[in-house]
């Protein structure tokens, strides 16, 4: 259901009261939309066929749909099937188009046994949809919210407050589903995410598609890569202590999302003997025009990572700032194992889950904006972040603040309109995923690479490689 305009105003100046005050039906009298029918209105539209909602509390989704069943371990009322659990569900297999875990997932200690039970019940072309606060913001909530069910039941200790969207599609992910789309809504403080049984025809999610589209985007934007930003100097600082630059001088080289070629200009200045260069969007055509001048000791491939030729030949493949923004990594990976001689290196650089949290509360609702937002909002977003982060580069000089050291060393190295690249870059992609330090090791490792060593850089990132086995 659309709101009017006027109820957009009025839920808007009433937010701190229905966001943190009022209970739903307290703030439904008062005329505001309540979280539940936020949630309600922004799932709806995305329902199709026969719906299953798990943990459907009152069942008013299922009620406001009109075809379909919810269930629940606990009865509020509304007419919803209650059982004692959810991962044993009295339904045939196939029955369901969709599963609905509407602020439930969380809540549900055994989760994974839950989610391969909602599998079985869908059907083949049938879709998963969750939405999900955070667990910072639902640590808060939940200690405030003085109508939550916290308070009128006893909870189990597995239950969270919230879930991260990372963790969230990790977990999917290892349940045999894959993201297909991610909103955000209730001004970018909740998640709506769906999830498919099996991927397209084209072999990509519909997220993935969307972010090759928007660096595509990025890069006929931001075309050229010089100063600090495109120096020798900031790719050692890259993958240092893990690569000795001096080693790569005559060797063979890949690169997985090679954008308008500021890693392989690096790469060739470096001394490798021959890069192949993979980049899926349309800044292949800057990636063209900036690598021409090296001659065929680049070979340059319009194509995702996965189609990474499996020479079986490459001595590196690097892929810097790439992986985070793959929601299926582990083909890409394949690849590059694949392309890699025995005893090759794989070099990977990815977002960083330690150390960031402050940094994700505050950008995450300005991502969600930027998401849909025209493009002269975010070139305001960009400009009035550059000036914040300008004063915060003020202030770490005389202040022991966090990524000081970053920001002073790397950043201040910038020139300005380089580090509102940086910024635009934070800003404008569907699909980023901050990494945590087990999860990059497993990746590699699942990959089939051995001897991983990673570092955390910076205090924000990891940079991580492996090596291929020998036969």
């Amino acid at each position: 259901m659309n709101k009017s305009i006027s109820q957009i105003i009025y839920d808007f100046i009433g937010a701190p009261l229905r966001l943190a005050v009022l209970s739903n039906e307290a703030s439904e009298r008062f005329g505001f939309t309540s979280i539940t029918a936020e949630r309600i209105n922004n799932v709806l539209p995305l329902i199709k066929g026969e719906l299953l909602d798990v943990g459907c509390g009152d069942n008013r989704l299922v009620r406001s749909y009109g075809n379909g069943v919810g269930v629940d371990a606990h009865d509020a009322g509304g007419g919803g099937v209650i059982v004692e659990n959810t991962a044993c569900l009295p339904f045939e297999n196939g029955r369901f188009d969709t599963v609905t875990f509407l602020a439930s997932l969380n809540h549900i200690p055994n989760r994974v046994e839950v989610i391969d039970e909602a599998r079985r019940l869908l059907n083949d072309d049938g879709q998963v949809i969750v939405t999900m606060i955070n667990p910072l913001l639902g640590g808060v909530g939940h200690k405030i919210w003085w109508y939550d069910e916290h308070h009128k039941r006893q909870t189990h200790k597995d239950e969270l407050d919230g879930m991260w969207i990372s963790d969230v599609i990790a977990l999917m992910k290892d349940r045999g589903f894959t993201l297909a789309k991610h909103k955000r809504f209730v001004y970018g403080l909740n998640n709506a995410m769906i999830f498919k049984k099996r991927i397209g025809d084209s072999g990509k999610s519909d997220i993935a598609e969307q972010t090759i589209k928007d660096f595509g985007e990025q890069w006929t934007k931001f075309t050229d890569n010089d100063g600090y930003y495109g120096s020798l100097k900031l790719f050692e600082d890259m993958w240092a202590p893990l690569v000795d630059i001096g080693a790569l001088k005559g060797k063979r080289v890949a690169e997985i999302g090679s954008g308008t070629g500021r890693i392989v200009n690096m790469l060739i200045e470096a001394g490798v003997a021959h890069v192949t260069a993979v980049e899926p969007s349309e800044a292949f055509t800057a990636l063209t025009a900036n690598t021409k001048k090296h001659g065929d000791k680049v070979e340059r491939i319009k194509d995702t990572g996965d189609k990474l030729p499996p020479s079986g030949d490459m001595d590196y493949v690097f892929s810097f700032g790439v992986i985070h923004h793959i929601p299926e990594p582990a083909p890409a990976l394949a690849a590059a194992f694949k392309a890699l001689r025995p005893g090759g290196t794989v070099v990977i650089w990815v977002y960083g889950k330690e150390g960031n949290g402050l940094y994700l509360a505050f950008m995450s609702p300005l991502r969600a904006l930027a998401r849909v937002a025209p493009e002269f909002v975010i070139t305001g977003l960009v400009w009035a972040l550059y000036f914040s982060m300008e004063l915060y580069r003020i202030l770490c000089k005389a202040l022991p603040l966090p990524l000081r050291k970053y920001i002073l060393e790397i950043a201040g190295r910038l020139s300005p309109d380089k580090r509102r690249l940086v910024i635009y870059d934070q800003l404008k992609p569907a699909y980023a995923k901050y990494y945590k330090r087990g999860e990059v090791m497993e990746l590699l490792i699942g990959a089939g690479f051995t001897d991983v060593k990673i570092h955390h850089r910076h205090g924000y990132s990891w940079t991580a490689t492996g090596v291929k086995p020998p036969n």
